[in-house]
């Protein structure tokens, strides 16, 4: 599966990420995400890995900086809930018909949503954040 249907970002201090990653409690559970953090000094070109956040719980690492993570319920990951497109900062254009509990949270931490019908896009296995694609405005 992609990124996208376990883990996305609405802003520097909150995102979202499916309930079986995010309740995962450590190695022995095959959910359990880790990660490596590669890091460029100032006038560098190549990265390092940094051996201190090497192997670290990814979401411990999250909320050690302060991240607050959105838990997605398995009703909401299976109708692509994490798949959305952040326009920015707390503003997503997100797949419609999620759950009541999700619309609340959203709420509660000062998100803006616009819930956008994809049920023919997710009957493809995708959603808002695959049916984008990066453009470099500069160039019009």
């Amino acid at each position: 599966m992609h990124l996208d249907t376990y883990f996305n970002v609405i802003d520097k201090d909150l995102c979202t990420m499916c309930f079986n990653r995010y309740d995962a409690k450590d190695s022995n559970d095959i959910n359990y995400l880790t990660m490596d953090m590669y890091v460029r000094a100032a006038g560098e070109k190549t990265y390092r890995l940094d051996s201190a956040c090497s192997g670290k719980g990814f979401r411990e690492f999250l909320q050690a900086r302060g991240v607050k993570i959105i838990r997605i319920s398995k009703e909401d990951a299976n109708h692509y809930a994490n798949n959305y497109l952040t326009v920015y900062a707390r503003h997503i254009m997100s797949v419609a018909f999620q759950s009541k509990d999700l619309e609340a949270e959203y709420e509660r931490n000062g998100v803006k949503v616009e819930w956008i019908p994809l049920e023919n896009l997710i009957g493809g296995y995708g959603a808002a954040h695959c049916m984008t694609q990066v453009l470099n405005r500069g160039d019009l």
